[in-house]
């Protein structure tokens, strides 16, 4: 008992130490940024959690969690693997894949990738009905993630994002994270 007293002290010390460094880099800036990037983000990802009208956060037991709520991987027990794929409208193509795997005593690890693109848009430089030539568009998301239970009612995890977004000669890139 006295373990996960100072295990649950420990979590609230380096919980308050990141969200005095974190919360105040996360609100800087703009109030419009963030407003038209990287929103392929807000694709809904997996059977499940789409079924749930993405209200997943809680009930994150599964490699889906990646996506959601990065703590809900800490659930799981044996090695978990997800794919999808969308063919949308317009040739948009959208794909996922996670996978996580729990570490006894250590935790559980993870890794997922987001993909949204559409080949062979026309370019025109004037008001014609030949187009000058075909460029892409393409957005990707790659996520490493860590989770870990304190106790059974308890627990927390990590995701480490790199985004880019590309679209014909133009590209963006940048990092993220969720807690």
């Amino acid at each position: 008992m006295e373990d996960m007293k100072m295990n649950f002290k420990k979590l609230l010390v380096v919980a308050f130490v990141a969200s005095v460094l974190f919360v105040p880099v996360c609100f800087a800036g703009r109030s419009d940024v963030g407003t038209s990037g990287a929103v392929f983000l807000k694709v809904p990802v997996g059977s499940r959690p789409s079924a749930l009208g993405e209200a997943y956060a809680g009930v994150a037991d599964d490699v889906n969690a990646i996506f959601f709520n990065p703590g809900g991987t800490s659930n799981l027990e044996k090695l978990e693997f997800s794919a999808m794929y969308y063919s949308w409208f317009q040739s948009v193509k959208y794909s996922a894949i996670s996978a996580a795997y729990p570490v006894k005593g250590v935790g559980t690890f993870g890794l997922g990738i987001l993909n949204l693109g559409v080949d062979n848009i026309e370019k025109r430089t004037a008001d014609t009905t030949a187009a000058d030539s075909l460029f892409s568009a393409g957005d990707f998301d790659y996520i490493v993630n860590y989770s870990r239970a304190f106790g059974s009612l308890l627990s927390a995890g990590v995701n480490l994002k790199y985004i880019t977004q590309k679209i014909d000669t133009y590209s963006a890139n940048t990092m993220g994270a969720d807690i």
